[in-house]
């Protein structure tokens, strides 16, 4: 019998984290599915990888700089593996070139599944996108691009009829926003950091102790992280202020609760030393999100993906900004909307606080993160995991 053979499409430098959140290790070991990865990252946004410093080389790996090059691979192998195929994608309808590649797949009949790419809450707002996006500081040509280029491949999407076979859904609310669609089969599954979970609740880690988590973005510090792609060189503000900011509170937060806090980097990013020096000498951690999180008294980050950590553990959270994020609206009123999701609001770190204001910080409602847990994390109660859910159903 021949093997079934898993292409997932990635518009992004695959990263070990990619291997675990996406299964792809445990859909070819436990089922037997070959596995090929095409990075198109170089196609569909030239100069985009270079905000990946974190690289991570495997053997399933094949990266594409062309069309041509990718469309011929990709035929190479309907042509060995006939029906055999299934591909996963991770590449949205961003630009003309995701577009191309996304019309191909579908004139050429592969089965396809893709994951709702939505990870965390995400918010209407009765202000026009306009209005935020001709915000002092914040106007940009290429955004302007960028927006135009949204709206006009939504009618193409429509007009073409492109879909997928499979759909795989997160939550409550994301299955609610589902449009339906006769020919896309929904696929109730988990969030990433959801599967995580489930993937290593039962290993037991070695445990630290009495320890905080700052879950760091790209942008200021490191780089423009996704903001290179809307040409928002200065979304997030400047780096010296962010990380005087940051580290002023990391300070009154380890005084009063007599903690460490712990660095916890993006997965666009590698650090080259253990303890950073822009941290002032914290520790940055190796383990995975999903293992440190665990014994964490304390979650902070200014809107990271891995709060749904806090809502899975029951662990108290800070949603954090600085003086440089008062004039970006836009900014402030996503992370008001984020943080209520899970009965928080944000903490401008720029400001005095006394223990008191700390302890309230601190407090959270169970019963919201259970919700949280149910509305953007997963929609299931057999505790499958994603790879398990996914093998069922193709």
């Amino acid at each position: 019998m021949k093997k079934k053979l898993i292409i997932f499409l990635s518009e992004i430098k695959i990263r070990k984290y990619d291997i675990l959140r996406f299964d792809l290790d445990e859909l070819e070991s436990k089922y037997g599915y070959k596995i090929e990865i095409h990075e198109l990252i170089e196609y569909i946004h030239p100069g985009f990888s270079s905000m990946f410093t974190n690289i991570y080389k495997n053997r399933k790996i094949r990266s594409f700089k062309s069309f041509s090059s990718w469309k011929a691979r990709i035929l190479f192998l309907k042509k060995n593996f006939n029906s055999d195929i299934l591909i996963i994608s991770i590449i949205p309808l961003i630009n003309f070139r995701s577009l191309k590649i996304n019309y191909f797949i579908n004139k050429n009949n592969f089965t396809t599944l893709k994951y709702r790419n939505i990870t965390f809450p995400v918010f209407k707002t009765s202000k026009s996108i306009f209005s935020f996006m001709f915000e002092p500081k914040l106007i940009s040509l290429v955004k302007i691009k960028h927006l135009i280029q949204k709206y006009f491949l939504t009618l193409v999407t429509k007009y073409l009829s492109l879909s997928f076979n499979y759909t795989v859904v997160f939550g409550r609310k994301d299955k609610s926003h589902i449009r339906k669609n006769k020919s896309t089969k929904i696929i109730s599954g988990n969030s990433f950091d959801y599967n995580m979970y489930l993937k290593h609740k039962n290993i037991k880690y070695k445990k630290r102790q009495n320890y905080a988590l700052f879950l760091e973005s790209p942008a200021p510090i490191h780089n423009q992280g996704d903001r290179y792609l809307t040409g928002d060189r200065n979304f997030f503000g400047t780096k010296k202020n962010w990380l005087k900011s940051i580290n002023n509170f990391f300070d009154f937060i380890e005084k009063e609760l007599k903690i460490k806090v712990l660095i916890a980097p993006h997965p666009k990013i590698k650090h080259l030393k253990r303890f950073s020096k822009i941290y002032d000498g914290r520790e940055v951690v190796e383990e995975g999100l999903y293992q440190t999180s665990k014994n964490a008294k304390l979650i902070i980050s200014r809107d990271s993906t891995g709060f749904a950590y806090a809502a899975i553990y029951k662990i108290s959270a800070i949603f954090v900004y600085n003086n440089d994020l008062l004039q970006n609206k836009k900014f402030l009123n996503d992370q008001e909307s984020f943080a209520s999701c899970l009965g928080l609001k944000p903490v401008n770190v720029d400001n005095k606080y006394s223990k008191k204001n700390l302890e309230k910080f601190l407090k959270f409602d169970k019963e919201i993160y259970n919700n949280y847990v149910q509305n953007y994390l997963t929609t299931r109660k057999d505790g499958k995991k994603n790879f398990e859910i996914i093998h069922e159903n193709i």
